[in-house]
């Protein structure tokens, strides 16, 4: 069986060690302030940011 490129960043997120306990807290997503210059420059860092809720939800967390 081979594993999807989205589970593979679920298991190296560790999904394993994430319990139950750990999903019932409130989970927060931080995307830093960034100026229009480094926004426009480094693009994919801000992509890679709001990406992250995206992996809050996948490892159980709601939206």
């Amino acid at each position: 069986m081979v594993a999807s490129p989205a589970a593979a960043v679920v298991l190296v997120n560790g999904a394993l060690k994430i319990s139950t306990d750990h999903r019932s807290r409130t989970a927060v997503v931080y995307v830093r302030q960034s100026s229009v210059m480094q926004v426009r420059e480094h693009a994919e860092s801000t992509a890679r940011q709001y990406g992250l809720s995206g992996v809050a939800v996948e490892l159980g967390w709601m939206a």
